[in-house]
């Protein structure tokens, strides 16, 4: 079945975007990533840039926990933060979010949570993000 897209706007751009996501869960089948997404998309009526990012299976790890997870626990450790977020999802405005990781190299938003249903990550400010973790 073929569709045409004649100009690029939001919504066009939004079924793009599931098209793509729908085949690039296929590749990283093919590749056994373990995933590989549209993360953001730019266009403008006549044409479309697509950021695609994916991650591997394999993680680097000590003692058989990954950077990320110590990362995050020491995050949290260093706020007086309950650990039990490191895997558990907190809720905000009615929605779920996971904390997936920080960018230290980002100091105003340098923690970045992700979101299920929406299928995309948040930035939130340390002060922010502790605020939300308290009132869990």
């Amino acid at each position: 079945m073929t569709h045409k897209i004649e100009l690029f706007d939001r919504q066009s751009t939004q079924v793009l975007i599931d098209a793509v996501n729908r085949a690039l869960e296929q590749v990283a089948d093919v590749y056994d990533l373990h995933w590989l997404k549209v993360e953001s998309a730019k266009f403008s009526p006549v044409d479309i840039g697509l950021k695609i990012t994916g991650k591997t299976k394999g993680d680097m790890s000590v003692d058989g926990v990954s950077l990320n997870e110590i990362g995050k626990k020491f995050f949290l450790q260093h706020h007086g933060l309950p650990e039990r977020f490191v895997t558990d999802p907190f809720v905000m405005h009615g929605q779920e979010f996971v904390f997936d990781h920080t960018e230290s190299r980002n100091h105003k938003y340098p923690v970045i949570a992700w979101c299920e249903a929406e299928q995309r990550y948040y930035k939130f400010s340390v002060e922010e993000f502790t605020r939300i973790l308290e009132d869990q």
